[in-house]
């Protein structure tokens, strides 16, 4: 009989996926961003810059 309530399984399962998902989502965004190169930037003008502000 089903009532409709979700059994121990079904809440893993769901909870497996769901964390599947955001390994795949957090793999795409880190190769973007090895992809993506590396940016040239000066911690030092970074501080002046935001001093002037």
């Amino acid at each position: 009989m089903d009532t409709g309530k979700k059994t121990s399984n079904d809440s893993n399962d769901q909870k497996n996926t769901d964390d599947e998902t955001k390994l795949q989502t957090l793999r795409s965004l880190i190769q973007e961003g090895i992809d993506s190169g590396e940016a040239e930037y000066s911690y030092e003008d970074l501080m002046e810059e935001m001093d002037d502000e």
